[in-house]
């Protein structure tokens, strides 16, 4: 499936189970539901993003043209497009 993530790019990621991004959708939950900022484990978080580019195929290689904060962004998108989190225009 292709997720657009705005003034970045283009990126084709693999289709995933209702299961499979139930799971994410949760996990997402426990991370930020009801927490103040600084309540969240951020180190939690960034390994949780890195098992959504894992899940999503996108390889390390693919995104070493892109600074920190564009790979952030690029893996949130891809988190919120699985868990139906996006917008749609």
């Amino acid at each position: 499936m292709k997720v657009v993530v705005k003034k970045i790019g283009e990126f084709e990621v693999n289709s995933i189970p209702y299961k499979e991004a139930r799971k994410l959708y949760q996990k997402n939950l426990k991370i930020f539901h009801n927490k103040k900022e600084e309540d969240i484990d951020t180190d939690g978080f960034y390994a949780f993003l890195e098992e959504v580019r894992v899940i999503s195929g996108i390889s390390e290689e693919d995104l070493t043209k892109y600074s920190m904060p564009e790979v952030d962004t690029i893996l949130q998108t891809v988190l919120m497009e699985y868990c139906g989190l996006n917008p749609k225009s």
